[in-house]
């Protein structure tokens, strides 16, 4: 390759990396999913990493923020390691907790590059939330140490998600397209036709994937690891089943679950059926925060 030609492909690659904004000549953009959390970093606020004497009074904040299309409501808790009789944040239970709104992101359209092409940026609805509501935290009567005290504190969040998954089912070759919000659990379809005397038997592979970091609840948050699930195809009766056991609206989802379902159309001629699949789940989001303790006086 001639010294000009590599010029104007090296040229033609920067070009692309910014006026898209990727590495390379890659067009390709993920966009965050779902709701997330920091820690607010103010001062007299506990941050990751953050030392403090004992005495010190602390608060708390949280910042929400939701990437999905829909508004959400749930529950925000905090907690640390100590034992109270120490003060600092309640340990018993879930700790501390509040209940949230925060909206829904909002879709925002770039204009154009020198390419035609458009970014779609997301703009995350935002929320704050401060611990405690009305006095201040600290700790106090922890016995004397030549090094600090090492503690932890956590942030759970936790919310319900009902996730509607459609796609066309038609007795032609092609397979579905599934159309769904953004969520925690995606769903996936395959279907194979085998042709009968008076028709089709339809079986469908329906693969549910957990996409993010956060834990799965029954909707009432009662038991880990379950989600509701419905299906319906339209005048088609359905079987499903998972690992041959008869599947009866819920079932057990950690990472991945494989359904399996079975069903007879009637008539040779090409149709098509709407498919619907709800699935209802809690979501609980956790993380751990570590922080020290100067326990004795200088």
């Amino acid at each position: 390759m001639k010294t000009k030609e590599i010029f104007t492909f090296v040229l033609f690659c920067l070009l692309i990396f910014f006026t898209s904004g990727q590495k390379g000549c890659e067009t390709t953009q993920a966009t965050k999913r779902g709701i997330d959390f920091t820690i607010i970093s103010r001062p007299s606020f506990l941050t990751p990493g953050s030392t403090i004497h004992q005495g010190d009074t602390f608060y708390v904040g949280v910042k929400i923020e939701n990437y999905d299309t829909e508004e959400r409501t749930g529950k925000i808790c905090i907690r640390d390691d100590v034992e109270d009789t120490f003060g600092g944040i309640s340990s018993h239970g879930h700790g501390e907790c509040d209940l949230f709104v925060v909206r829904a992101a909002e879709k925002k359209q770039q204009e154009k590059n020198i390419f035609g092409q458009k970014r779609e940026e997301i703009l995350p609805g935002a929320l704050e939330v401060y611990f405690p509501k009305e006095r201040e935290y600290a700790y106090y009567n922890l016995p004397p140490l030549i090094r600090p005290f090492s503690a932890s504190f956590y942030v759970s969040l936790q919310y319900n998600e009902f996730v509607e998954a459609t796609a066309t089912l038609t007795t032609g070759q092609e397979q579905p397209n599934v159309a769904q919000e953004p969520s925690l659990v995606k769903v996936f379809i395959t279907k194979t036709l085998h042709p009968r005397s008076e028709g089709y038997k339809i079986d469908l592979t329906i693969e549910l994937s957990k996409q993010g970091t956060g834990q799965i609840f029954s909707p009432d948050f009662s038991r880990q690891n379950i989600t509701q699930f419905y299906i319906r195809l339209y005048n088609v009766p359905l079987q499903c089943f998972v690992a041959g056991k008869p599947v009866y609206h819920e079932i057990e989802l950690q990472e991945k679950k494989t359904i399996k379902c079975t069903g007879m159309i009637y008539g040779k001629q090409e149709q098509s059926f709407p498919l619907v699949i709800n699935l209802n789940y809690g979501v609980i989001i956790e993380k751990k925060f570590g922080f020290n303790i100067v326990t004795k006086e200088e």
